[in-house]
């Protein structure tokens, strides 16, 4: 993305960020330095012993304060408590001090900021209707539908494969899979996977913070970008509608619709949870298979029986989405006599929850046939559960059984060489996952 100014934006506002970016990095490395949990989450690419982290949090009891002033819920329990509460907002600017805004570390101008228009950064009622409109796209039976898509599209990136030696399988096959669906979905030619793909990285930059102004610039002018590009897709297809799920979503339904705004906020937000979960479940969970031998040889003896708990446990086993964050608009209780006092921030981390001992028992053990797999909390649970949350499994599950049946000898699959993590710390996964199959 371009490294130039940005010229669009006045200059008190670069002198901000540039020093909201630099204030919360020395917040941050100091705040590792005394060990404190939340500088520990938002060091650059995650915690440096994320287990290690994780089970000090579970330890720790249901309610973790941290020297920067938010709360950290660790405990299945207490996330869920927190997702299902009507107390815990998502919309990111809700009882913000006046510090907390000059320390906002993304760049504003009061235009091309479509995540904002959201239902994920929002609250009920906006967020009841808007998700009410949404769901149209994501019904079980227009999932099923999918499942041709999803098939003719592993099969086209596994004829690609080279016919010997190492594939990169997040390059060649976890990271196309998932967005040449999204992008298909949304009627988008192929000849734009590239600038999805550089979209998808910034926006999970937005996701995670900005850490100069430099990032913040890039994150920017993408989301000015999306901006330009989905609002003009939109147009097109109120204009002259066709099958695709921009022309599903931009029709009415009930007497409402969805207005260009919220539409563009929409596209922008399948960017990320249209292909990022299902990138790094595909990664780090074909890692992990092949680091269990017994569960890959399990799974490979009859696909059909194992897939769908197998994906479960993937999930749960290492979260794609590590932590979360809400705010208290009133006081919220995760367990007895531990509560989070209005206005705080608070930081569920599914992780951790997810390896909770008193749901999962021997959290650790990776067991594609675990009978309460499913209880986890990777797509959030709750009001803001996570819409794709079903078009991920199909995903992973048709991935999974593709390659299975194209290579079914699972002796000879074998990780060559080491991965490469992810930059995000919210996002976990692989950027990088030499293999062999063959």
């Amino acid at each position: 993305m371009t490294n130039s100014a940005p010229t669009d934006i006045p200059l008190a506002e670069q002198v901000r960020v540039a020093v909201a970016t630099t204030t919360l990095n020395t917040i941050s490395r100091v705040a590792r330095r005394f060990d404190d949990p939340l500088g520990s989450l938002d060091a650059p690419g995650g915690p440096a012993d994320r287990l290690a982290l994780h089970r000090s949090l579970l330890a720790s009891g249901p309610l973790v304060r941290s020297r920067l002033g938010a709360y950290l819920t660790a405990t299945h329990a207490g996330c869920h408590a927190v997702f299902t509460s009507p107390h815990a907002s998502s919309m990111p600017d809700s009882g913000r001090s006046t510090l907390e805004r000059l320390l906002d570390p993304t760049l504003r101008d009061g235009k091309g900021e479509p995540l904002s228009d959201s239902f994920i950064s929002m609250d009920a009622p906006d967020h009841t209707r808007l998700r009410r409109l949404v769901q149209r796209g994501f019904t079980p039976k227009s999932i099923a539908e999918h499942e041709a898509l999803v098939r003719r599209t592993a099969e086209e990136l596994i004829d690609a494969f080279p016919t010997h030696g190492d594939v990169d399988l997040v390059d060649a096959f976890a990271r196309p899979l998932p967005m040449r669906v999204i992008t298909r979905l949304l009627g988008v030619p192929d000849s734009d996977l590239a600038m999805f793909d550089r979209w998808g990285e910034h926006l999970v930059t937005a996701l995670d913070r900005p850490r100069s102004l430099r990032e913040a610039t890039d994150v920017h002018h993408t989301l000015l970008e999306i901006d330009r590009t989905f609002r003009a897709l939109v147009a097109e297809r109120r204009r002259q509608p066709g099958d695709d799920l921009v022309s599903v979503l931009a029709e009415q339904a009930d007497g409402d619709v969805l207005t260009d705004d919220e539409l563009v906020g929409t596209l922008s937000l399948l960017l990320i949870a249209g292909f990022e979960t299902t990138v790094n479940l595909l990664g780090t969970g074909t890692a992990t298979l092949i680091a269990n031998r017994d569960q890959l040889e399990l799974l490979a003896s009859d696909p059909a029986t194992h897939l769908p708990n197998t994906v479960e446990e993937a999930l749960r086993y290492e979260s794609p989405v590590q932590f979360t964050l809400r705010r208290a608009l009133a006081p919220i209780e995760v367990a007895p006599g531990h509560v989070i006092p209005e206005g705080a921030e608070i930081v569920t981390v599914i992780a951790a929850a997810n390896r909770d001992p008193l749901v999962f028992p021997d959290p650790d053990r990776f067991d594609i046939t675990r009978p309460n797999a499913r209880r986890h909390l990777a797509f959030v649970t709750g009001p803001h559960a996570c819409l794709g949350g079903a078009l991920a499994r199909l995903e992973a599950r048709v991935a999974w059984e593709t390659l299975l049946r194209r290579f079914p000898d699972v002796t000879r699959w074998r990780v060559t060489g080491a991965p490469t993590d992810g930059p995000s710390q919210i996002i976990r996964g692989y950027r990088h996952l030499p293999m062999r199959f063959t």
